[in-house]
């Protein structure tokens, strides 16, 4: 698992910065700066392709079966934004970052933190 230990450390950091992010995200959209939460979701869309590629061996090694679901309902929140704002919906945006993905994501970081805690004890 030492192999894994920069990967989990790093996943575990991206997570909290887009759980951060997905904050952001919302408050613009509160505010009604579509432009910039655009230019941010792509940021986000980024960084949850990133963590699915990288900890996709890891989570298999960790049993971190928890960890993958909450990754794929992370996946449908993010394709049903981006579905949104294709259709210039941006109230219901609005409404699926803040009770769907949003929840979600701290979901995600705190099985990440669960499942790589042991191997991340200095």
């Amino acid at each position: 698992m030492e192999k894994y230990r920069d990967v989990m450390e790093q996943s575990v950091e991206l997570v909290n910065t887009m759980v951060e992010g997905t904050g952001h995200l919302q408050l613009l959209l509160n505010e009604g700066r579509f432009e910039q939460g655009i230019m941010l979701f792509e940021d986000i869309m980024k960084a949850y392709a990133a963590i699915e590629r990288s900890i996709a061996p890891v989570i298999e090694e960790v049993e971190g079966e928890e960890t993958s679901s909450q990754l794929g309902k992370v996946r449908e929140s993010l394709e049903l934004v981006l579905t949104h704002f294709e259709k210039k919906e941006f109230g219901r945006a609005k409404e699926v970052v803040q009770f769907n993905m949003l929840p979600q994501l701290k979901k995600v970081e705190v099985e990440c933190s669960k499942a790589f805690s042991k191997y991340l004890v200095s």
